[in-house]
């Protein structure tokens, strides 16, 4: 009577090779799965992204209206304090390339009123950039050691920097009189909103890297095959100005992490807000004078001047 029970038994469990069949149909689930949930996870982080950005279109179209049509000035989304730290009365100085990720920062920079929630300033996606990396992905050499208890990611946005106005050189008595209408560069004065002849082809607002730079020979321009006349970016965010510079290697370089693996970083698209109010994710198409003639020009001929 036992034996036959013991049969019965054997009968209702699993041989090996139905066990390793299971293992193996659960082990094939998870990869297909896997990448799918990441990939969701990424949409959703997108869309985020694009609705601070959107978020930022109107806060500087109420701006503009509030101030003459201006853009905002240079080095002022986010705060004044780490801008000009030195300016106040105990306030701890901050290397210029650590500003980004102050967590004592306090947001009072110039567009601050027309922003309803301080999560709109970063990207998803690039606070798990910048969590990745730790502080000492910040650029500043004289990074101070002492800043790594205070790391935490607050901004991931630049401005076109052929947009904004220059500061003065003196800060004294506050936001309302820094603005002397010039353009960041000093050389000229800073376009208005209507003198934005390429709203719907110049940014007004672009990601960019946290932590790396993207050299040459990653992949070559569309319309520009030869890689070796192509300069790509050299620099991170450090600031919330994007310079692309014409035909040089210090540019800022519009962000290459969306839409494409961690492995992929420097070859994908960063989301960007035009002056026009569309968003787009556009290849992030770093330095140099393609990028600057398809994303940073106000209005033809504004190179000229930016030189």
């Amino acid at each position: 009577m036992k034996k036959i029970k013991h049969k019965k038994a054997l009968k209702m469990g699993f041989t090996l090779v139905e066990l390793l069949v299971v293992i193996s149909i659960i082990a094939l689930l998870l990869a297909v799965l896997i990448p799918a949930m990441s990939k969701a996870k990424e949409a959703a982080r997108t869309v985020v992204c694009l609705t601070n950005m959107k978020s930022y279109s109107l806060a500087s179209a109420m701006y503009a209206n509030d101030n003459g049509n201006s853009f905002p000035s240079e080095f002022f989304l986010y705060s004044y304090r780490t801008i000009y730290p030195k300016m106040g009365k105990n306030v701890v100085y901050i290397p210029r390339a650590c500003r980004w990720h102050y967590s004592k920062d306090t947001p009072d920079g110039s567009m601050w009123p027309y922003f309803k929630d301080k999560n709109v300033h970063i990207c998803p996606t690039f606070k798990g950039y910048a969590f990745a990396g730790g502080p000492s992905i910040c650029p500043n050499p004289n990074h101070d050691a002492a800043l790594n208890d205070l790391f935490e990611p607050m901004f991931s946005y630049s401005m076109n920097a052929a947009l904004v106005v220059s500061e003065s050189e003196v800060y004294l008595n506050g936001p309302t009189t820094t603005k002397d209408g010039l353009n960041w560069k000093r050389q000229g004065r800073a376009p208005k909103l209507l003198d934005v002849k390429r709203p719907a082809d110049c940014m007004l607002f672009a990601e960019e890297n946290v932590g790396w730079a993207v050299a040459k020979g990653v992949r070559p321009a569309k319309n520009y095959p030869d890689d070796t006349t192509y300069i790509y970016s050299r620099s991170v965010l450090n600031d919330n100005l994007l310079v692309i510079e014409n035909g040089k290697n210090c540019s800022d370089n519009i962000a290459t992490f969306h839409k494409v693996s961690t492995s992929n970083k420097s070859q994908g698209y960063g989301d960007c807000v035009f002056v026009d109010g569309h968003i787009k994710s556009v290849w992030g198409r770093p330095g140099g004078t393609p990028a600057f003639m398809e994303y940073g020009l106000p209005y033809k001929g504004y190179e000229a001047i930016w030189r």
